[in-house]
């Protein structure tokens, strides 16, 4: 699979608004519920300096 240039990004700002896709996988996989804001965060991974690098196709299947 290709991957694309490296790219730094804020995870704080990224995981932002993925809560709900959180819910769904507590849903989906009968997993404990933990709040997201509880289990997450980004903002300790942004201090460690984060690259990440995506396939050119991302697909998600939760």
């Amino acid at each position: 699979m290709e991957t694309a240039p490296p790219l730094q990004m804020s995870l704080d700002v990224v995981m932002a608004d993925k809560e709900q896709l959180w819910n769904k996988m507590i849903e989906k996989h009968r997993l404990a519920r933990h709040s997201y804001k509880d289990v997450s965060s980004w903002l300790f991974g942004d201090l460690h300096g984060t690259t990440i690098f995506l396939p050119t196709e991302l697909r998600l299947d939760v």
